[in-house]
């Protein structure tokens, strides 16, 4: 099954290549169960439209404008499109009703989008005011468990990397964990609001086998387009803290390159009991030798490097290799 979700990852990278502005999103059905879809009226939303939302509707390019939306870092919202005038204070797991984008700041670090939005105070009294992306969640959706996952992305000017908050919270909008993972996606400019990656999200439908473990979900950045990498981030719950499992990611330049990396659970049918496997593989074409221009060469390097599982301290021991090969070969001709 690994293989096969490798094999259709490849595809669409490929396909990809021809049109940079390609914005079709593909998940695997069979792994994976849907996330809810739903539309929300601009015109017609209440006070009590923001407080019985169990499901959000989201947008490709960060937060679309009619779309609800959560406080994911207590901070002031404020009466100016330049963020100089407080207005009040939102807290963590407030609803807020995106009115439409306004520019940018570089209040946090970085050249982030600012939106105008509204909401309804404890009064029921309708509030509008002015906040930066970086407060907000660009991507909320619902586990099975009816537990809600927020993403939140700021961007670390030292690292010169995004980095993604994600908190998962209650029906009732209390966090219950909340961590943080570098998003290894490549920036334009100053990281400008202008970086079109798309974020899916996915529930694994079957138990990793990892003890301990109760839920599990996935996060995916990617660009359909030619040599922008797809990178996939794990999260692991264990009913007390939320676990970033070993980064995966893929990403492919037409017929000339492809790197790849994907997990296998002790769950699979290739997995080890308490361990989980990270495969790498990358394969890239090379000079003929001179006897045989008329042939095209490849190169492929696979590697295998195993995570240890402890239960005790919910974490993962550094990884170590335990298989490494290197082949040549001649590709086939496909004419």
């Amino acid at each position: 099954m690994k293989q096969l979700l490798l094999f259709l990852a490849f595809s669409f990278l490929l396909a990809g290549c021809s049109d940079k502005d390609g914005s079709s999103d593909s998940n695997d059905s069979t792994s994976t169960s849907p996330s809810v879809d739903t539309s929300i009226n601009t015109t017609s939303t209440k006070a009590d439209d923001y407080e019985s939302m169990d499901y959000y509707e989201y947008s490709e390019f960060i937060n679309k404008p009619g779309t609800i939306t959560l406080v994911t870092i207590e901070d002031e919202i404020c009466s100016d499109i330049l963020l100089q005038n407080p207005l009040q204070t939102l807290t963590v797991g407030q609803h807020i009703f995106v009115e439409k984008y306004c520019g940018t700041t570089t209040k946090n670090s970085w050249t982030e989008p600012v939106y105008e939005i509204t909401y309804y105070d404890s009064s029921k009294k309708k509030i509008r005011g002015y906040i930066s992306q970086s407060n907000i969640a660009c991507r909320l959706d619902t586990l099975q468990s009816k537990k809600i996952v927020a993403l939140t992305i700021d961007y670390n000017t030292l690292k010169e990397r995004f980095i993604g908050k994600v908190s998962l919270l209650d029906q009732s909008r209390k966090t219950l964990a909340t961590t943080s993972v570098e998003l290894d996606i490549p920036k334009e400019d100053n990281a400008p609001h202008s970086f079109t990656y798309y974020f899916n999200f996915e529930e694994s439908d079957k138990n990793t086998g990892l003890d301990g473990i109760t839920e599990c979900f996935y996060i995916t950045a990617h660009y359909d387009a030619c040599s922008y990498p797809q990178i996939s981030n794990i999260f692991l719950w264990n009913e007390k803290k939320l676990i970033v499992a070993p980064e995966s990611y893929s990403v492919a330049d037409a017929d000339v390159f492809f790197a790849a990396s994907y997990l296998i659970f002790p769950s699979d049918s290739l997995g080890r009991q308490s361990y989980v496997l990270n495969i790498i593989e990358v394969q890239e074409d090379i000079d003929s030798p001179p006897h045989t221009i008329d042939k095209t060469y490849s190169k492929k390097d696979s590697t295998v490097i195993a995570f240890k599982w402890n239960k005790a301290t919910a974490t993962f021991s550094k990884g170590d290799t335990i298989v490494k090969t290197s082949r040549t070969f001649v590709l086939p001709n496909l004419e």
